[in-house]
Order: C-alpha cells, then sequence, then structure tokens
C-alpha cells in the first residue's frame, strides 16, 4: 500500500472510531436520563438536575463525535476522489500522443465539454458537502430546564394514568354488594337444608 492508502485507511478506521464513541455516549445519555427521571419521581430534584446535566454534556459528547465521523468519512472520500482524478489524468496523459494524432477538431471538443460537465459535478459535490456540514453544526442541544420539564410531564402522564385504573368507590361497593347477597343466599340455602 502506498502512502496515500495508509492515510486513507486510517482516516476510515478514525471515522469508525468516532462513529462508535457517539454511540457509547448516547447510550449512557440514555441510562443517565432513567436516572434523572427516577430521582424526579423519588421528588429528589437536586440529584435530577446533575443527572440531566450529565444527560446534556453526554448528548454533546455524542453529538461532536458523530460530526468527527462525518468529517472524517467527507475528508476520506475526498482524497479517495482525489487520487483517483490523479490516475485518470497520469492514463491520460500517457495516451494523450497517440491520441492527439487520431482525433479531429470536432471530437476535441466534444472531450473538452465532457471534462467540463465532469469538474463542474466535482464542484458540485463539495458544495453539497458544504451544505452537510454546515447543517450538522446547526443542531440545537436541549437545554436542562427543557429535559427536567419533559421528564416531569412524563411522569405526571403516568400517574394520571395509574390513577384513571383505580376502581371507584361506587364500583368497590358494588362488589362487595354482591359478595353480601351470595353469602346471604348461602345462608338460606344452609338453614333449608
Amino acid at each position: 500500500m502506498s502512502g496515500m492508502e495508509d492515510f486513507m485507511f486510517n482516516l476510515k478506521f478514525q471515522a469508525k472510531q468516532f462513529k462508535r464513541e457517539s454511540d457509547h455516549a448516547l447510550k449512557e445519555a440514555n441510562k443517565t436520563q432513567i436516572k434523572c427521571r427516577d430521582n424526579l419521581q423519588k421528588g429528589n430534584r437536586d440529584a435530577a438536575q446533575i443527572y440531566a446535566q450529565q444527560v446534556i454534556q453526554q448528548r454533546n459528547f455524542s453529538s461532536r463525535y458523530l460530526q468527527m465521523s462525518v468529517k472524517f468519512d467527507i475528508l476520506q472520500s475526498q482524497l479517495k476522489s482525489q487520487e483517483l482524478s490523479k490516475n485518470v489524468t497520469k492514463e491520460i496523459s500517457k495516451m494523450n500522443k497517440i491520441v492527439a494524432t487520431q482525433l479531429e477538431p470536432a471530437q476535441i471538443l466534444d472531450s473538452a465539454k465532457t471534462m467540463t460537465q465532469f469538474n463542474e459535478l466535482c464542484e458540485q459535490m463539495g458544495v453539497q458537502q458544504s451544505v452537510v456540514q454546515n447543517m450538522m453544526g446547526e443542531t440545537a442541544p436541549i437545554g436542562v430546564a427543557q429535559l427536567i420539564t419533559q421528564l416531569e410531564e412524563e411522569i405526571a402522564t403516568k400517574q394520571t394514568e395509574q390513577v384513571g385504573n383505580v376502581p371507584s368507590i361506587q364500583q368497590t361497593q358494588q362488589v362487595v354488594n354482591s359478595n353480601v347477597n351470595e353469602v346471604e343466599d348461602m345462608q338460606k340455602r344452609l338453614a333449608m337444608m
């Protein structure tokens, strides 16, 4: 392998490493968020605040690692493209002497047009990659206060659902009355025997 191929391989490897780190940080953020929710349910708001800060920090780490992974992937792709272009240019320069004698002026213009179009497409690809990088940089992380509020709302919703599942006093009274009636009926039957 040449030096450039080694470098591109290392870039690809580093991109995967950053992706793994991003995934790990996101998993840790999810675990910490559960701890935050548990502390909120127990009424321990100070501990929940600390856990919420850790969640935000871990999510930021995940985002940064993911951005680095994407940047390394893009850089590796661009270098690979340049290496390919360099090899194509070498091959074209080797053939130039032979082809120059056989080409007519119209064919030369067509080749120039094709190469110009190819260069324009490469430039457009570079612009698209810049847009992706800019969009990734604009992601707004969720704040600690927002996370606490969101978790409190989830807890309140669960508690409301649990309260809705408790039978009413009337339902309980009806069950008790029916059981009393059954017992009385059995006593009457026993007395008749």
